[in-house]
């Protein structure tokens, strides 16, 4: 058997935030972690198609090889881009100030 090692997975959503620790053996890629019954059950209301991955805050492919320490990060996708959201907040602000 080959080594072995711990790798967290998150996710984190406006409702909640969920994590699971799973044990992987050297060489094992994301998209099989990821394709693993009980991290499937876990996640259940994730849709794959949707997420974005990532791993201690890099953008990662199914295809990469986990190292011990790892974090893979389910990254649902933006309701709102940072630049719009910030002229919005911008305009209600001055809304408000002209009252």
């Amino acid at each position: 058997m080959g080594e072995r090692f711990s790798v967290e997975i998150i996710e984190v959503t406006p409702e909640s935030t969920k994590r699971l620790v799973v044990e992987v053996e050297k060489g094992t890629t994301i998209a099989s972690v990821l394709a693993k019954n009980s991290v499937r059950e876990f996640f259940a209301n994730t849709q794959p198609e949707q997420i974005t991955l990532g791993c201690l805050g890099q953008r990662k492919s199914p295809g990469d090889i986990l190292m011990p320490g790892d974090r893979i990060e389910l990254l649902q996708p933006l309701k709102i881009e940072p630049k719009e959201a910030r002229r919005l907040r911008v305009l209600r602000q001055r809304r408000r100030a002209a009252r």
